[in-house]
């Protein structure tokens, strides 16, 4: 009997991992350079409806990954391309426009039942996609728009931030313009840094757009256990469905009782924005060389400065601020080097330093640059402090550059320490 049971049980498991379709590699049939990553829950009679995801360095199993809960829960097919990655816009609209196509050739996916979701460049290309076709709705995550929207979107967004993220000054302002154009939007804040939101962030924002696209009300498990300013986000988003005056007292209650923390939350991230946008202006005048508005090393240790005093009352807007000065600082040396720039890259890397000693990205980042300015002392320098911060030696062994390194006495004492 017992052993009739197991197999029954084994017998219905089975059926339901056949029922699951992964595929970690897709190459499309018009371009076999151009790849992607799908999920398919389950197996329907009819055509399922679907979300193309976008992150913003061609991580398309981890984008896929992510979703599928979202995508066990509502029922989608979900897809990812490796081909988008943060660059040049067109590159990116051809490899999503070519994986969109290929997936529609081939799956039973339902075009009327399409939505478009992102992370950071990711968030960024799907708004873009949007603003140009029709989505039932788009999920930005970490960043919103290429530039701020003239109109109101067609379609239902939601914009999801951590409270960490370098970016969440710009979302947070970006949520106040649409709600100025009464757009259909939904802002959602995690407790995290730049990065795809968590599972139940990610359900919550599919359970708001599956609604908000069908003109649907929702139902009060929206509301959840959130608190707080999330709280009366949801609470606006529930006292505006039309006839729906049920969470209205609530609402203006709890308006009342965070109206002073509203007020002091503006206040600090109009500050933010002013120091965040200066620091953006000073590195930009680098980026293109513009020799009379570039700031030397002493102004900007007078910036770091200035993060120290606002971090006594607001340790957030200060990570905010430092991880905003060495993403930029990274991301932008590293299309300076891609070009041939090295000493530019070089001048980005020392500026993002200021703010960030310990930032192994960072630091690999300068050894990198030394090499490929011949400077072997000091990439050495920045190589041992990489390592010392946590830098897997193993990524430092399929580096080329290092090549002229290799028989040195200072890497080979790495090597033996790894």
């Amino acid at each position: 009997m017992k052993r009739i049971l197991l197999c029954l049980i084994f017998s219905v498991l089975l059926n339901q991992i056949r029922a699951q379709t992964f595929t970690e590699r897709v190459k499309t049939k018009a371009d076999t350079l151009q790849v992607y990553a799908m999920y398919q829950p389950k197996e329907t009679a009819t055509k399922s409806p679907v979300i193309f995801l976008f992150d913003p360095l061609g991580r398309a199993k981890l984008a896929v990954e992510n979703f599928r809960p979202v995508a066990d829960q509502f029922g989608f097919t979900i897809f990812a391309s490796y081909n988008v990655k943060n660059g040049p816009l067109g590159i990116s609209l051809n490899a999503a426009n070519a994986m969109i196509q290929d997936a529609f050739s081939r799956f039973s996916i339902d075009p009327n039942q399409l939505f478009l979701a992102g992370f950071s460049g990711g968030a960024r290309l799907a708004t873009e996609i949007a603003d140009r076709a029709e989505v039932k709705g788009v999920f930005a995550a970490g960043a919103g728009f290429n530039q701020t929207p003239s109109a109101r979107p067609r379609y239902p967004l939601v914009l999801a931030v951590g409270t960490q993220d370098f970016n969440y000054i710009e979302l947070q302002q970006l949520g106040k313009q649409l709600q100025q154009s009464k757009a259909n939007y939904f802002l959602t804040t995690f407790n995290g840094t730049h990065a795809w939101p968590p599972a139940e962030v990610l359900i919550i924002g599919f359970h708001y757009l599956l609604n908000a696209s069908d003109g649907k009300p929702l139902a009060a498990e929206f509301l959840g256990t959130s608190t707080g300013t999330e709280r009366l986000e949801r609470l606006r988003i529930l006292t505006q469905q039309k006839g729906d005056r049920l969470y209205a007292d609530e609402f203006k209650n709890l308006q009342r009782t965070l109206s002073t923390q509203i007020k002091q939350d503006s206040i600090s991230q109009l500050k933010e924005a002013e120091l965040r946008n200066k620091l953006g202006e000073a590195m930009t005048a680098v980026i293109f060389n513009r020799e009379e508005q570039m700031k030397d090393i002493s102004w900007w240790n007078m910036q770091e400065t200035a993060i120290r005093t606002i971090e006594k009352v607001d340790s957030l807007s200060a990570k905010r601020l430092r991880s905003y000065a060495v993403s930029f600082g990274i991301t932008e040396a590293a299309n300076a080097s891609n070009m041939k720039h090295f000493d530019r890259s070089l001048s980005l890397l020392t500026i993002a330093e200021v703010f960030d000693k310990h930032n192994i990205g960072l630091l690999y980042a300068r050894a990198r640059t030394e090499m490929q300015l011949d400077h072997s002392n000091e990439a050495l320098t920045y190589l041992e402090k990489a390592v010392k911060e946590g830098l897997k030696f193993s990524i430092v062994e399929k580096e080329p550059l290092f090549e002229a390194l290799r028989t040195k006495k200072r890497y080979l004492a790495l090597l033996q320490n790894k």
